[in-house]
């Protein structure tokens, strides 16, 4: 059964900090035991297989501790405490799928700031109330946020926020849920009420697609070489896609 690297460095992790705390010296001890012979061609002694797991450890806390402080400076404007805590999380873990060139894993991270971001506005906007009292603010082409499947409305009581209705001729509505608000829908009223911003669809169309990727949702072939394709062009894609994040940051700030 194989094992992905990730996952091995935080079993590394964890058997050096097992092997420093005190009174834990017979697990160490038993661990050389078992494996000391399998390791006798690869290290002269067993206190090599310590030092190196203390060095990748080492390495570990500093890529942690730079890529975090890069996420303060970043988001160094961003007020709301909450809301700053999951974007420092989720840019520290883009930056370091940057540095592992995994596209799918920085693609989830991006698009889960990008999330909390939408999330954030609507909330504090209340949106639900926006939308219903300026309708035609929100009504663009065939996108429409009042009415319909990709509304912030539903008239299914399951997917209610509330139980408080709205009668629009004999049919009852009701604030959908936040979590039940489709992703492009959360961009799509990021955008009209920002009026003067663009997000490029496609860039946003294929940053979904892979975020949805990574969440393990579709195993066409089609999709597989789709993804194939993107992660070919990485500076490319790892570009267009930070660009996205960092022009919705910008009008974020606006808020404050």
């Amino acid at each position: 059964m194989e094992y992905k690297k990730e996952h091995l460095d935080v079993l590394l992790d964890v058997i050096d900090k097992i092997s420093k705390t005190s009174g834990n010296e017979w697990f160490f001890n038993a661990l050389v035991k078992k494996y000391q012979n399998n390791f006798n061609d690869n290290f002269n002694n067993s206190s090599e297989i310590v030092y190196d797991l203390r060095r990748t450890y080492a390495y570990l806390s500093y890529v942690d501790k730079k890529f975090y402080q890069e996420a303060i400076q970043y988001y160094k404007n961003i007020i709301d405490k909450e809301l700053k805590t999951e974007l420092l999380k989720d840019y520290k873990m883009m930056k370091i799928a940057e540095v592992e060139k995994d596209l799918v894993e920085y693609t989830r991270r991006i698009v889960m700031q990008i999330e909390n971001c939408f999330t954030f506005l609507i909330v504090k906007l209340n949106a639900w109330d926006l939308i219903k009292n300026t309708p035609n603010n929100f009504k663009k082409n065939s996108t429409n946020l009042f009415d319909g499947q990709y509304s912030f409305f539903t008239n299914g009581i399951k997917d209610a926020e509330d139980q408080i209705p709205d009668n629009r001729n004999g049919i009852l509505f009701y604030k959908k849920k936040i979590s039940k608000i489709a992703l492009t829908t959360k961009r799509d009223f990021f955008t009209m009420y920002y009026n003067n911003l663009s997000i490029n669809y496609k860039d946003f169309n294929d940053l979904s697609f892979l975020r949805n990727k990574a969440s393990h949702r579709g195993k066409s072939d089609t999709d597989v070489q789709r993804v194939q394709d993107l992660c070919q062009e990485w500076d490319q894609n790892q570009r267009r896609f930070f660009k996205i994040l960092n022009d919705i940051i910008k009008k974020l700030l606006d808020l404050y």
